[in-house]
């Protein structure tokens, strides 16, 4: 197992963790292994390239730790918070907020929701 599902991009990967918790936390699930494998085979640079893409890992991160309280997938959210903070906070265009990648300060919604999240 890689840590990422088969046919889909790296950032959508991070929606398939986060539904799958989601199944684990509603039915009990025997699956909770599959967190576990997923953290192991990932880092905090996996959603690739565009800072959308690291969020909506850091999600998935903080509903698996919501349902398995493993301070590791916590720790995993925050690292990712703070890269984004750090690398992707732009002042220069709109007032503030986060670009979207990171040799591309253009800002669009989505970035800027999931940061606010």
């Amino acid at each position: 197992m890689s840590g990422l599902w088969k046919n889909e991009q790296e950032w959508q990967s991070g929606n398939t963790l986060e539904t799958l918790t989601n199944f684990v936390s509603l039915l009990d699930s025997p699956l909770k292994y599959v967190i576990h494998e997923t953290f192991m085979n990932t880092d905090m640079f996996t959603g690739g390239g565009c800072f959308d893409h690291y969020q909506w890992w850091l999600l998935a991160w903080l509903q698996a730790y919501s349902v398995e309280p493993n301070l590791s997938y916590l720790y995993r959210a925050v690292d990712i918070h703070d890269f984004v903070t750090v690398n992707a906070w732009n002042d220069s265009i709109c007032g503030g907020g986060v670009q979207w990648c990171r040799n591309n300060t253009y800002k669009n919604a989505i970035t800027n929701e999931l940061f606010l999240l």
